[in-house]
C-alpha cells in the first residue's frame, strides 16, 4: 500500500531530526569523521592532548595525567557526545589544577581553536571566544563527574625520582646517568600513551620503567633479582614481567 504524501513528510521530518541529534555540531572539531563504533579515536585524542600540552608548555607530568584521565573517559559513552578537541583540553585544565599548576584558560582556549581551524582567534570578545568559553567548562564538568570528582590520581612520574637514585649504590647506573634516566622518562611518557596504563599501578610502572632502562643502557648491576619488591612490596615476578614486555612493545611502536 502506498505511503501518504503527508505521511512521507513526516517521516523525512523525522529522519532528518535524527540524524541532525546524531552530529550535534562541535566548535572546533568535525562531527563528520566522528568514529561509527560511539566513540573518539583514542590516538587521535592522545595526540591532541600531547600537541596542546606541549603548546602552552605543560609539564610532563600534566600531560601525562591529561592521557590517564581520556584513557579513562574512552570507557565511557558519554565523552563521545563532546567535541575531542575540547575533550583534550579540558584533560590538560582539569590534570594542570591537579598540580596546582597555572594554567591560563584563554591560552588553552586560543591554542587548541588555532590546531584545529589553522587560523588564530583575534576577536576575544567576540561569540566564538564567549562559546569556547563555555563549552570548555561544560566539558571540565562531564570529565569531572566521569573521574567522580577525584584528580588526584598518581602516576609513575611522581615515583620516577626516588626510585632512580635509590639504584645508585647498587648499580653502576652513575657512569651512564643520563642516557638511563632519558630512557626512564621516555618509556613512561609512551606508557601513559597507551590504555594500558589504567591496568597497573603507578608506583609499579616506575618500578619496572627503571627495570627495562637498566637493560635498555646495559647497566651492570648488584641488585637481588627480587629488587623490585623492596620498592613495590605487590610487585610480583609475573606482573613485572608481562609490564616489561607490554613497556618493550609500546617504546618499539614510538
Amino acid at each position: 500500500m502506498a505511503i501518504p504524501d503527508g505521511d512521507i513528510d513526516i517521516i523525512s521530518a523525522f529522519k532528518k531530526v535524527s540524524l541532525e541529534e546524531q552530529h550535534v555540531s562541535w566548535p572546533l572539531s568535525d562531527c563528520t569523521i566522528h568514529s561509527a563504533l560511539g566513540k573518539h579515536n583514542t590516538q587521535d585524542l592522545i595526540n591532541l592532548i600531547l600537541e596542546g600540552g606541549l603548546k602552552l608548555k605543560c609539564i610532563s607530568p600534566v600531560i601525562s595525567k591529561a592521557m590517564l584521565f581520556a584513557h579513562i573517559l574512552q570507557r565511557s559513552k558519554e565523552a563521545a557526545k563532546y567535541d575531542p578537541a575540547m575533550l583534550a583540553a579540558a584533560t590538560l585544565t582539569l590534570s594542570s589544577a591537579s598540580y596546582d599548576e597555572d594554567i591560563d584558560k584563554t591560552m588553552v582556549v586560543l591554542t587548541f581553536h588555532h590546531m584545529m581551524k589553522k587560523e588564530y582567534l583575534l576577536d576575544l570578545l567576540g561569540e566564538t571566544k564567549f562559546n569556547l568559553d563555555k563549552y570548555l567548562k561544560e566539558t571540565e564538568l562531564m570529565l569531572f563527574r566521569m573521574l567522580d570528582g577525584i584528580t588526584s590520581h598518581k602516576i609513575a612520574h611522581e615515583y620516577v625520582p626516588f626510585f632512580s637514585q635509590n639504584l645508585i649504590p647498587l648499580t653502576e647506573v652513575s657512569s651512564v646517568w643520563q642516557p638511563f634516566i632519558t630512557t626512564v622518562w621516555k618509556i613512561i611518557s609512551d606508557f601513559y600513551m597507551s590504555e594500558l596504563c589504567l591496568d597497573f599501578k603507578a608506583c609499579d610502572i616506575a618500578v619496572v620503567a627503571n627495570h627495562v632502562a637498566l637493560m635498555v643502557c646495559k647497566v651492570k648491576s648488584y641488585l637481588p633479582s627480587d629488587w623490585y619488591q623492596d620498592f613495590s612490596p605487590g610487585l610480583t615476578m609475573e606482573t613485572k614481567n608481562r609490564l616489561s614486555r607490554v613497556m618493550i612493545n609500546i617504546c618499539s611502536q614510538n
